[in-house]
């Protein structure tokens, strides 16, 4: 995997996936274990208070960095870690625990800085079935679910380390037995408390932008529901409340110059692909360019990554619950130390 720059940019208006290389899975289907609740610090309830953004060169390993949540300008991170390899889909469970994905999937203690020895790790290959990772969901107990180019989706539990298979996947739409799920390309992926699987930019052109599967859905399984209109949705997220938060961008060409303009979306709990959303968050008020990665906190606010046409200049910028129009945010910040975001620039909150 490569930070795409502009290509990243141009991939909205062309729908192409970023990140290529899998080939037809298996169509053998597994069956779904117990996720049993770990023990870890103390859950926030409230308002975040930390902010996990990745800076991933094009050259070199990336780093994650952590901000407070109430940042705002240009301002130094309050700790970073350096795990010494790629980093790309930083995510963050409900005990403050980071995950990230490099060549394989890696877990990090809550407060962890410099460069910690991982608490668990899973690795690639074809036990796991992991090849070419395109989105990291986490839910709030620690499973781990991946979204691959090839469409297909994959979860483990919060106790599963090592070379270890999936407990449970999801055929792609073009893999060997698959067809079923619609997912085409598995871009984005959020997790609820209930083990369903929201899947953003799941398809084809024609497709709704987010495809929702069941804690029960394995191997070659259709959608319980869609979510949205048609389009190419940039991150997807899910609140407390089982609200579907989905970013989108609009790019036009003027001159030499690729210009986006961003949307905020965000639909009530029972949504379909007819639904209209509750809330659109747009306008030059709002400050959203092209946007990505996108969380929500325990108390409602939004927190998301708004980057330049080519992938560049990134920011967080933050909305208070129940933000809705041509609204201004609560506060954004960014970092001399953040100047290139991983692919999709990801976000975790805590």
């Amino acid at each position: 995997m490569k930070y795409r720059g502009l290509i990243l940019s141009l991939s909205l208006l062309l729908n192409v996936a970023l990140i290529t290389g899998c080939g037809a899975g298996s169509s053998t289907t597994t069956t779904i274990g117990t996720n049993p609740t770990p023990t870890g610090p103390t859950i926030n309830i409230g308002a975040a208070t930390r902010v996990y953004v990745v800076q991933q060169p094009s050259t070199g390993a990336g780093t994650i960095l952590q901000f407070s949540a109430t940042a705002s300008g240009n301002v130094p991170p309050a700790s970073m870690i350096s795990p010494g390899t790629k980093v790309f889909q930083v995510n963050t469970d409900q005990y403050g625990n980071i995950y990230y994905f490099g060549d394989h999937i890696v877990e990090l203690a809550s407060g962890s800085s410099g460069s910690p020895t991982p608490t668990r790790e899973i690795q690639a290959g074809t036990v796991s079935r992991i090849c070419c990772v395109d989105g990291m969901g986490v839910s709030p107990t620690g499973s781990i679910v991946l979204g691959q180019d090839n469409g297909e989706i994959d979860e483990w539990s919060p106790t599963a380390t090592g070379t270890v298979a999936p407990n449970r996947y999801i055929l792609g739409a073009s893999e060997t037995g698959g067809g079923a799920s619609l997912v085409v390309v598995a871009n984005q992926v959020a997790v609820d408390a209930s083990d369903n699987l929201f899947i953003g930019a799941a398809g084809g052109p024609g497709t709704p932008q987010v495809e929702v599967f069941t804690s029960a859905a394995t191997g070659n399984a259709a959608p319980s529901r869609s979510v949205g209109p048609n389009g190419l949705v940039g991150s997807v997220a899910v609140d407390s409340s089982g609200s579907v938060y989905t970013t989108t961008q609009a790019c036009t060409v003027t001159g030499p110059a690729l210009n986006c303009v961003g949307t905020i979306s965000v639909y009530a709990s029972s949504s379909t692909s007819t639904a209209t959303p509750t809330r659109v968050i747009t306008g030059a008020a709002t400050l959203l360019r092209s946007v990505w990665g996108i969380k929500v906190d325990a108390i409602g606010n939004i927190y998301v990554v708004s980057t330049d046409a080519t992938g560049a200049n990134p920011a967080v910028l933050k909305f208070g619950a129940g933000a809705s129009g041509n609204v201004a945010p609560v506060s954004t910040f960014t970092s001399p130390q953040w100047t290139t975001p991983d692919f999709n620039p990801s976000i975790a909150i805590y």
